[in-house]
C-alpha cells in the first residue's frame, strides 16, 4: 500500500529538518541507505522481517529474543518502504534515488 501524499510530506519534512539540524549526519545516512541498489535492500528487508518474526516467536522462551525480533521488524519495515519508494521513483521518472 503506497504512502499518502500527506504521508509522502510528513516524512520529506522529517528529513528535511534532520538534515539541516545535522548536514553531516543526512549525507552519510543517505549514502549508506542509497549504495545498494533498490533490489537488495528489498531482499534485505525480506530477510530481516523473516529473523524479526522468527524472534518474535521465540518471545515465549526470552523477553530479549521479542525486543530483538521487534527491533528487527522495525528495521525492516523502514529499509524495505525505502528502497519501494526508491524503486518506484526509478521506475516512473527514470532517476536514480540520490539524485533528488
Amino acid at each position: 500500500m503506497p504512502l499518502s501524499e500527506h504521508e509522502q510530506r510528513m516524512f520529506a519534512e522529517i528529513e528535511r529538518q534532520l538534515v539541516e539540524d545535522d548536514p553531516r549526519f543526512g549525507a552519510r545516512w543517505k549514502r549508506r541507505l542509497t549504495a545498494w541498489s533498490p533490489d537488495v535492500r528489498l531482499r534485505s528487508a525480506v530477510a530481516l522481517g523473516v529473523f524479526g518474526l522468527l524472534g518474535v516467536l521465540a518471545l515465549t522462551f526470552d523477553l530479549i529474543y521479542g525486543i530483538l525480533g521487534m527491533a528487527l521488524l522495525l528495521t525492516a519495515i523502514i529499509v524495505g518502504v525505502g528502497a519501494i519508494n526508491d524503486r518506484n521513483r526509478v521506475l516512473q521518472h527514470g532517476t536514480p534515488p540520490d539524485v533528488r
